[in-house]
């Protein structure tokens, strides 16, 4: 039997809910959180699907033969975007994004304006010899456009460099001042890679074109003749005899630069160590070597599925990273090579444009010869037996 309770004892009773106002309010508020969640996830999901690099609800030409091609255009400035509370972060990321807006519109040039002038030089019916040298004379205004043009490239490309060995600097004191602006070991920008290797691609699809056109290998020193051969008739043709020098300057310097197949290699082969060091950054080493691996890792599965969009074309920048990083570090990095390599067994040819096409392997054997030492024979001989499989197998995939 318990005994009763003591009289300075009280008895203690639990709260009496029936089920007032405030729970059901609870609840309600509850429900519309819930319902919120679930359209915003909604949402977010439809924005990723319309967004991301899968494939969706495709233009059907029966149903639909008009098609709208636009290219819109962000009415808002970069400076307006970016706004946080660390004012070093503010400029960092504004200076990364106006870069990878350069690289944009570089590539939308490139493959608007250039490309199809290069590949469509000399096409259609063959008119007189007089005339195709006319229109060599007008390709070399194209050709000065382009000289600027890759010009403004190999900048670009020096900028994004010495930007990104400014912010992966070792921590160290100069002057009495910290050279580091952040700490950034755990700070990883894959787009600013992927936008750089975009523009790189670019450099090889030119050189690829010029090499691919015949027609420009052909008019090309027969309009330097022309050129010559006026010096020698000079009472045939009625020009400044003073401005040949300076144009015949010009179009040495255009045969050296675009013509021989350099654009790329020039581009990698400049001098970055100016403003900033960045051949000797151990950080920026590293960090350029993860981020080929991680752009490898997530184009490499999809390569000749069903779902690949412009994985391809990726594969191509990677492959540009890649020798860039050798020019500046000189690193034998034999299990990243070797990932690259083996790409062939999936993708042995990569379809650039028009009728112009690029192997890999044919690519980094050319621009660095040492890379041969690094694979074994197996590796090298397959290379060439897959690639005329391949074709096989898509010419006899081709409708009678």
């Amino acid at each position: 039997m318990v005994p009763p309770p003591s009289g300075d004892q009280d008895w203690q009773f639990d709260k009496f809910s029936d089920g007032g106002s405030k729970d059901l309010v609870l609840n309600a508020q509850l429900k519309r959180y819930t319902r919120f969640l679930a359209t915003h996830k909604q949402a977010l999901r439809r924005i990723e699907d319309a967004l991301g690099s899968n494939i969706t609800q495709t233009w059907d030409f029966d149903l639909n033969p008009t098609e709208l091609k636009y290219l819109p255009y962000e009415q808002v400035q970069v400076l307006d975007l970016i706004r946080t509370e660390n004012k070093i972060c503010n400029k960092i990321i504004t200076v990364f994004a106006a870069l990878c807006c350069e690289c944009k519109f570089l590539v939308h040039e490139c493959e608007r304006k250039y490309l199809p002038a290069i590949l469509f030089f000399g096409e259609g019916e063959q008119d007189a010899k007089e005339q195709q040298q006319t229109y060599m004379a007008q390709f070399v205004s194209l050709l000065q456009d382009l000289s600027c043009y890759v010009n403004r490239c190999n900048e670009v490309v020096v900028n994004i460099l010495q930007q990104l060995s400014a912010l992966y600097t070792p921590p160290g004191i100069q002057n009495g001042r910290s050279m580091r602006l952040m700490d950034v070991s755990d700070l990883h920008l894959p787009i600013i890679y992927d936008h750089l290797g975009d523009l790189l691609r670019c450099l090889i699809t030119l050189d690829e074109c010029f090499r691919s056109n015949v027609q420009i290998a052909e008019k090309w020193p027969a309009f330097k003749r022309i050129i010559t051969s006026v010096k020698n008739n000079v009472d045939k043709v009625q020009i400044d005899l003073s401005r040949l020098p300076a144009f015949e300057k010009i179009l040495v310097a255009l045969e050296g630069q675009l013509l021989d197949g350099r654009i790329f290699q020039n581009c990698i082969e400049q001098i970055f160590d100016t403003a900033v060091t960045v051949t000797k950054n151990p950080l920026l080493q590293e960090e350029f070597a993860l981020m080929i691996r991680q752009l490898l890792v997530n184009i490499e599965p999809k390569l000749g599925e069903f779902n690949e969009l412009d994985g391809r074309l990726k594969y191509v920048g990677i492959c540009a990273l890649f020798c860039l990083h050798y020019q500046l570090y000189r690193v034998d990095d034999k299990r990243q090579l070797k990932a690259i390599w083996d790409v062939y067994k999936k993708v042995p040819i990569v379809y650039l444009c028009g009728n112009v096409s690029w192997t890999a392997n044919k690519f980094l054997l050319d621009k660095y010869s040492q890379f041969a030492k690094l694979l074994d024979k197996k590796a090298l001989q397959a290379v060439e037996q897959q690639r005329i499989t391949y074709l096989q197998n898509k010419e006899s995939s081709l409708t009678k």
